[in-house]
């Protein structure tokens, strides 16, 4: 029994070392043993989970056109993201990379959201004041709050209308009903 909780659990499977010579798959079952999951059959359901979930990576009706939007009007994109090499390569297949003027992936970059110092990066790429730049993500934790403590503003995007109360200076459902407000 692992005593855990899911957000501490991703957050030291992503700081926990392996081979990087070793496959996206085989990376995610060599990280989840060296957490103390031994139990063939659990690593194997986790593996076959990761393949499932890496398979159904997909973009929300509005995405694509309000990106394209946005940097029509001249606003600077920039995507900042937690997924491994494997997602993101599939990530990038939908969004393509000429919308962003700077990605940061966790993978490439060696830092995860919440991390502060992975937020930094956007500010010294840009070179704006903090209020300039607002942070839309779709987790209080991860995306918002770092935000904040830089001074950014925030958009907390709720696309189920679960969330009762939030820091973020606005919360919507969806990413069209964000670009009417900005």
């Amino acid at each position: 029994k692992l005593s855990y909780c899911l957000r501490e659990f991703a957050l030291l499977k992503n700081k926990t070392e392996v081979d990087p010579q070793l496959s996206p798959q085989e990376r995610f079952v060599a990280k989840i043993k060296k957490m103390g999951v031994t139990d063939p059959k659990i690593l194997e359901k986790l593996r076959e989970l990761y393949i499932d979930i890496h398979a159904s990576v997909f973009l929300y009706s509005d995405t694509l056109s309000v990106l394209q939007i946005l940097k029509t009007q001249g606003k600077k994109l920039c995507l900042i993201t937690n997924t491994d090499a494997y997602a993101h390569q599939k990530m990038m297949k939908l969004l393509g990379e000429d919308l962003f003027s700077l990605i940061l992936a966790s993978h490439e970059v060696g830092l995860r959201k919440p991390d502060i110092n992975l937020f930094k990066k956007v500010e010294t790429h840009f070179r704006v004041d903090p209020s300039q730049i607002l942070m839309v993500g779709d987790s209080e934790d991860f995306d918002i709050l770092p935000a904040k403590q830089l001074g950014w503003k925030t958009c907390l995007i709720d696309r189920e209308n679960k969330i009762q109360t939030s820091v973020a200076d606005i919360v919507v459902s969806s990413l069209e009903e964000l670009s009417k407000k900005v």
